[in-house]
C-alpha cells in the first residue's frame, strides 16, 4: 500500500516520506512526481531502507502436461 507523508515546517519547509515502494519506484510513480510538481524543487534527498530494496516481480509459466 502507498503511503506518502508530507510535513510542512512552520517556516514553510516541506518533508515528504514515500512508503510501500521498493526501489525506484519511489522516485518514478505518478501520484510522487505529481506532489514533486506541487512542492518543488528538491533541496535533498535521503534514502530509506525501502529504497534499497529489490523490486521483486513473480513470473510464472503454465506447465503443460
Amino acid at each position: 500500500m502507498l503511503e506518502i507523508i508530507v510535513e510542512i515546517t512552520p517556516e514553510g519547509t516541506t518533508h515528504k516520506t514515500v512508503k510501500g515502494l521498493k526501489g525506484k519506484q519511489c522516485l518514478t510513480h505518478p501520484v510522487v512526481q505529481g506532489l514533486d510538481k506541487v512542492l518543488g524543487k528538491r533541496k535533498t534527498l535521503a534514502h530509506t531502507s525501502e529504497f534499497y530494496a529489490c523490486a521483486t516481480q513473480v513470473v510464472t509459466q503454465a506447465q503443460h502436461a
